[in-house]
C-alpha cells in the first residue's frame, strides 16, 4: 500500500482474497472487476490474480476507461507458469 501511495494512487478500498491465480471464480476480485465505480485495480503480482489471460482483463477494463496496474510485473519462477522451453 505504501508503494501505491508513493506513486500517487489514492486508496479507497483494500481487498484481500486467498486463492489461486488459476481460479477464475474469486468472488471479491470479480466484484471489483465488474464494479464500474472502480476505475483502477492495483495488484501486487500479475500471476497472483490471473495466471493466464491477464492481458485480456486489462484490455477489457481499458474499453470502459478503467485500468489494471501491476506493481511487480516480474515473471515468477514457478513450474505452473513457466513455459516448458524456459525450463
Amino acid at each position: 500500500m505504501q508503494l501505491a501511495v508513493a506513486n500517487g494512487f489514492s486508496i479507497d478500498r483494500v481487498v484481500t482474497e486467498v486463492g489461486s491465480g488459476l481460479n477464475g471464480r474469486r468472488r471479491k476480485f470479480l466484484g471489483l472487476a465488474s464494479d464500474p465505480k472502480v476505475t483502477t485495480i492495483l495488484v501486487e503480482h500479475r500471476d497472483r490474480f490471473a495466471r493466464f489471460g491477464s492481458e485480456h482483463l486489462a484490455a477489457f477494463l481499458e474499453t470502459s476507461g478503467r485500468r489494471l496496474v501491476v506493481v511487480d510485473d516480474a515473471e515468477v519462477d514457478d513450474d505452473l507458469v513457466r513455459d516448458d522451453d524456459a525450463a
